[in-house]
C-alpha cells in the first residue's frame, strides 16, 4: 500500500520500504495488541532515510510524490 511513497517530517524526508506487520514484539509492550492492530494491519512502516534531521513535537507530517 505505502511502499514507494515519502513521508515528510518536519524536515525529514522518509522513503517508504514496505510495511510491517504486527507481531508478538507488540505484545511484549502491551498485551494483546497484535489483536487490536492485525484486522486493519495497522502495524508500521519500514523506511529509508532521504534526508536526515531532528523531528519535534508540533512538527507537520505529509506525504510526499
Amino acid at each position: 500500500r505505502a511502499a514507494g511513497g515519502r513521508l515528510i517530517i518536519g524536515g525529514v524526508e522518509l522513503a517508504i520500504t514496505g510495511e510491517t506487520k504486527p507481531c508478538a514484539n507488540m505484545d511484549r509492550q502491551w498485551q494483546g495488541l497484535t489483536a487490536a492492530l492485525t484486522p486493519d494491519w495497522r502495524g508500521g512502516l519500514t523506511a529509508r532515510v532521504l534526508r536526515g534531521g531532528e523531528v519535534c513535537v508540533g512538527d507537520g507530517v505529509r506525504w510526499g510524490a
